[in-house]
């Protein structure tokens, strides 16, 4: 199971996720955001932090720490994307890590569960929102299992179906609207 991050462990998370951020934002450079614009930076960022793990990882052989850091490195990746992808909007949207990857052991090639949880399922932002990051999760090769929920409908289905109940036991904030 993933540890509590460390003050350092968190300081270098948000290093990384600022030097991304500050990469897709140069890439954008002022034009309308665009995916194309974001995908490369995107790619090359990913690649090299899976290197790096996997370096880390051929070194040691401990899988504790690749698992950790494979969910991390996910949790940056996202958590820059969703901010791209905002760029000011209003939107009620939280992502929500479920699964292996919510217990914070994401295995590399296994599928991204995630839960878009929203204030109103029918809202056309927040519908966009999550298409566009998927979209891009999609682009970068990631295999993605999604649900896009209110709050209220995940509480709902939540009491009437054991999958999704169990589902949400390893839930995890990832970034958004934590009110949510």
């Amino acid at each position: 199971m993933c540890s509590t991050p460390t003050k350092r462990a968190t300081a270098e998370a948000a290093a990384k996720k600022n030097r991304l951020l500050e990469a897709c934002r140069a890439a954008q450079s002022k034009k309308p955001l665009s995916k194309e614009l974001l995908l490369p930076v995107l790619r090359e960022w990913l690649t090299a932090e899976k290197e790096a793990i996997r370096a880390e990882f051929m070194q040691t052989g401990k899988p504790g720490p690749l698992l950790s850091q494979h969910t991390h490195m996910l949790d940056t990746l996202l958590s820059a994307v969703l901010e791209m992808a905002l760029q000011g909007a209003s939107a009620r949207l939280a992502l929500v890590a479920v699964g292996g990857y919510g217990r914070g052991e994401h295995f590399p090639h296994s599928d991204v569960d995630l839960l878009f949880l929203v204030a109103d399922a029918t809202d056309a932002t927040t519908t966009r929102l999550t298409e566009f990051i998927l979209y891009i999760l999609w682009d970068l090769g990631l295999k993605v299992g999604q649900s896009h929920r209110a709050v209220d409908e995940a509480i709902t289905l939540a009491a009437t179906d054991y999958s999704i109940r169990t589902t949400l036991l390893d839930a995890r904030f990832i970034d958004g609207d934590k009110q949510l």
